[in-house]
């Protein structure tokens, strides 16, 4: 089989349907669409369309079973039309003819079924919110079949259909496969169940309403029963005098329908059950339904009085209404442009909101009896239109139809899609989540202001537009140069969706620069596009001084936002401004050996912190005094007796040590250091030592003994009969007698020949290097002199130390000795 590729028509449009919707609220926009096109009139040849429109500028592919897939885009405020070759119509039964529409943004979605004389078109309805039940509402036929046309999203879907009085049709398609169900009888109320989601359209092949006229093709694409609502408001079809035909059609057991206005009422005992019935064209009727339910309504066909023929149109259920629409006109099989209408119902005190195209509009409006509702209809250019109102929460319905000799259409503007068939559940709102959060019947239906918009005795309970937002667009504090001897600099950077707080720095107090506290001028405020068209966005900005120090102030700054749909938002910032701190050198957390309480002592003697003083010139005042007093003092002040003292019973120690350093202005800054002392029992890597720390060894204090076999090594007893093995500093050797480990050049072993690679007398090479210090290294022997040692600066300084008279110094200990040293 031949298929002609498919065509593409850009076409220009004021695209202004969307303006509340960015995120994935349950409606007919989506980023996912599977439809078909339904068999019609024997499928005489014709054309099939489908129009694409978007936000913004939004990538799309349609895909086909085995065919080639076509990637497009939609350009911003443009409609892309494609056309589908009739050659996809459906016949009957299981075929591959089903379109996939993908995109990167939301889209809408129309199709329209064209063939000489019998045309009628739908609205699709996204992958996204469908469901697993369905009802079908067709016509009794007079010329062609009643008609179910499914697609499959999935494979492996499992659908059922069940006529009415007959049994169950099961089928499994797979992905992007037909099935197309004819029958002479009327199938409205035939049951669509499936395990995996699909799209299901029904209507007529061709058909007769109300008797009279040609026939005409009928197809509507169906909703699932979990969106179906409970009250609808009609409208005549204009500019009939014959009246409309509407079908009711119940989801459960027992539904009690009424026609409020004309005082009429129908129970439907069974699901699926319908009511027809006519409404007159001077008529303006309110359906409520006990339980869920769907009405369809019916144009009729030709007279002598209008040139038409038939098509239905789905009527929204008033909960699911939306607030902004976009809208296509159409052509017939020939091109001709059809006599086109919209029709409008609305709350009648909100009628004069209505805008088309940009421009209010104030059309003969029919208040609906019984009712707070008003509805009417205007006739319309050919083209695309849009249709919002000027408030964001308020809700309307729009149909779009046409009529041409012996040829016409109709579908519904758009609608919600909100699951309001099940039980509801109240849920936090998100703005135009499209959910009832407050399950009041409403979706969507509050700014933000801080006001009870819906008047349920709730504020911004559900929310229904997306508020402005705020962008810094010129950090706080930053590249503001020096303004009276102030040198602001900006601590902390500023986030993309809100006003953070802000930390600045300056040298004084006084005469603060514009850079700092005036800065209503540097943030930008976007709203959502749809409350741009509706009006300007005002921000008004005001500081309020909420700390004052001699050190520091704290300035509140407030924003008040309000969009063009009256959300009214508060952003706060507290900018701190306080003089510039010192500079602290702050010293690291370590981890050292508990051996030797002489070696913690002197380490604490090390670690103590450096401070700078701030970078503000002499010039500048802190406040009671300049630079060089800035600082008053430093001092540590961990308890004493923390600093002293032996191991624990368990082998560790955790020293806590705090500074306090106050600053001329009060200012008092508190560093601290955590230094953890480990005495580590090593004994278990020489499981073949005696371990020489006995009992009567430790009373006798003998606490150090040479190393079997390794005179580098000694074992060094606790008081609790540990064992630990220690190694002897290089070119040194365990002297027992001595109990230290000596220089092998000493002499004391009998030798004074040196070691190769040792440092030549005279020459000291600074051991105190970046790795050593960040070791915690230090304190090194001096290369050719046991009585000195090189004790190093934490900032790489070298100092050459003495021993006291008599003393050498110990590597292993790191001290100077001269008998053993233990505990």
């Amino acid at each position: 089989m031949n298929i002609e590729p498919i065509s593409f028509m850009l076409t220009f449009l004021s695209l202004f349907n969307f303006f509340w919707h960015t995120n994935a609220a349950p409606d007919n926009r989506g980023k996912e669409f599977i439809v078909a096109f339904a068999s019609n009139n024997n499928d005489k040849g014709g054309k099939n369309f489908l129009f694409l429109s978007s936000l913004t500028n939004t990538k799309v592919r349609i895909e086909r079973y085995g065919e080639t897939d076509i990637f497009r885009t939609i350009r911003k405020k443009q409609l892309l039309t494609v056309e589908i070759p009739p050659e996809l119509r459906l016949t009957t039964g299981t075929e591959n003819k089903g379109i996939r529409i993908t995109a990167d943004n939301e889209i809408v979605v129309y199709g329209i079924n064209l063939v000489a004389h019998t045309t009628d078109a739908f609205l699709a309805l996204p992958v996204d919110i469908q469901d697993a039940e369905y009802r079908a509402v067709c016509y009794a036929q007079t010329h062609r079949s009643s008609s179910i046309a499914l697609v499959a999203a999935e494979y492996n879907t499992s659908v059922s259909i069940t006529p009415p009085g007959e049994a169950a049709i099961l089928i499994t398609l797979n992905r992007l496969q037909t099935y197309s169900f004819l029958n002479e009888n009327d199938l409205t109320g035939a049951q669509i169940t499936t395990n995996k989601k699909i799209s299901v359209f029904t209507g007529v092949e061709c058909t007769q309403v109300g008797g009279i006229g040609a026939c005409d093709h009928l197809v509507e694409q169906i909703p699932p029963i979990s969106t179906w609502g409970k009250r609808f408001a009609t409208v005549p079809i204009a500019p009939r005098t014959l009246g409309d035909e509407f079908r009711v059609v119940s989801s459960k057991d027992n539904t009690l329908v009424q026609l409020q206005s004309s005082h009429k009422s129908k129970t439907l005992h069974t699901a699926g059950q319908f009511w027809s019935f006519e409404i007159s064209s001077t008529s303006y009727e309110y359906i409520t339904c006990s339980r869920p339910c769907l009405v369809m309504q019916y144009n009729k066909g030709q007279d002598s009085s209008f040139n038409t023929d038939p098509f239905m149109v789905l009527v929204p259920p008033i909960e699911q209404y939306a607030s902004d629409y976009v809208l296509s006109t159409s052509q017939d099989a020939n091109g001709q442009a059809f006599q086109n209408y919209l029709s409008l119902v609305i709350e009648s005190k909100h009628r004069d909101g209505i805008i088309i195209d940009g421009k209010s509009v104030h059309p003969s409006w029919h208040a609906i009896p019984n009712t707070n509702f008003s509805a009417a209809s205007l006739q319309l250019q050919p083209g695309q239109h849009n249709v919002y109102h000027q408030s964001p929460i308020v809700t309307f319905s729009t149909y779009m139809y046409g009529h041409r000799d012996y040829d016409s259409y109709g579908y519904p503007g758009g609608l919600r899609l909100a699951p309001i068939g099940i039980p509801c559940q109240k849920t936090s709102s998100k703005p135009l989540d499209g959910i009832d959060n407050d399950c009041d019947n409403r979706i969507d239906e509050e700014l933000i202001n801080n006001i009870d918009d819906d008047g349920d005795g709730l504020i911004d309970e559900d929310i229904g537009t997306e508020p402005p937002t705020i962008k810094i667009k010129k950090p706080i504090g930053r590249g503001g140069g020096n303004t009276d001897g102030n040198n602001a600099t900006n601590e902390t950077d500023t986030g993309e969706t809100g006003p953070p707080g802000v930390a600045v720095s300056v040298c004084n107090l006084t005469n603060l620069p514009d850079n700092i506290t005036k800065v209503a001028g540097q943030i930008d405020v976007e709203a959502s596009i749809g409350c741009q068209k509706l009006g300007a966005t005002t921000v008004n900005v005001t500081e309020e001084e909420i700390i004052s120090t001699s050190c520091k102030k704290v300035i509140q700054q407030t924003w008040v936002i309000t969009d063009g749909c009256n959300n009214v938002i508060t952003y706060q910032q507290n900018v701190t401004v306080e003089i510039e701190k010192p500079e602290v050198a702050f010293i690291p957390h370590v981890k050292i050996d508990c051996s030797n309480i002489q070696v913690i002592q002197q380490k604490l003697r090390t670690f103590v912190p450096k401070i700078t003083p701030s970078n503000c010139s002499d010039e500048d005042a802190l406040t009671t005094g300049r630079r060089k007093r800035a600082i008053i003092s430093v001092k540590e002040t961990t308890p004493r007796h923390l600093l002293v003292g032996a191991c624990n019973s368990n082998g560790t120690k955790t020293i806590e040590r705090t500074w306090e350093i106050q600053e001329t202005c009060g200012r008092v800054n508190v560093i601290w250091q955590i230094i953890t002392v480990v005495k580590k029992d090593n004994s278990s890597d020489y499981g073949n030592v005696t371990n020489p720390c006995t009992k009567k060894a430790i009373l006798h204090e003998t606490l150090y003994h040479i190393f079997p076999g390794d005179a580098t090594k000694f074992m060094q007893c606790d008081i609790w009969g540990r064992m630990y093995v220690l190694s002897c500093q290089a070119r040194t050797q365990w002297h027992q007698q001595q109990r230290a480990c000596v220089s092998i050049e000493s002499g004391i072993f009998g030798t004074t020949k040196p070691v190769p690679g040792t440092v030549a007398p005279g020459t000291v090479i600074n051991p105190c290097t970046e790795e050593n210090i960040a070791a915690d290294k230090m304190f090194h022997p001096h290369p050719f002199d046991s009585t000195k040692y090189i004790q190093c600066g934490i900032w790489g300084q070298m100092y050459i130390q003495q021993c006291r008279p008599g003393l050498k110094w110990s590597t292993v200990h790191t001290t100077c000795f001269s008998l053993p040293i233990e505990g």
